[in-house]
């Protein structure tokens, strides 16, 4: 036996449990809407230019995503109003 202090025992670990998220996931056929316009704006708008487009009131009533994402007439709604933006160029 030695006269040296033991180190202070740790508890045991807990094992660590992420919560449920309280976002709902989206189905298959919105998540296909939102990934054709998101091509079609970075297509059209370059990247930078998308993002701004995607996320910002356009005057459709809601963010070009979440319309997408929504309906198939919000989606194809987005995409002719991608359609008639000046095309930009940073992609």
């Amino acid at each position: 036996m030695s006269d040296e202090p033991q180190p202070a025992a740790r508890p045991p670990r807990r094992p660590y449990f992420r919560p449920a998220s309280s976002v709902p996931k989206l189905s298959p056929e919105s998540a296909a809407r939102e990934s054709q316009v998101v091509r079609a704006a970075t297509e059209r708008l370059g990247l930078a230019g998308a993002m701004a487009f995607l996320n910002a009131d356009v005057g459709l009533g809601a963010r070009p995503l979440k319309l997408a994402a929504a309906s198939e007439d919000g989606a194809r709604q987005v995409l002719d109003l991608i359609a008639v933006q000046e095309p930009g160029g940073d992609a």
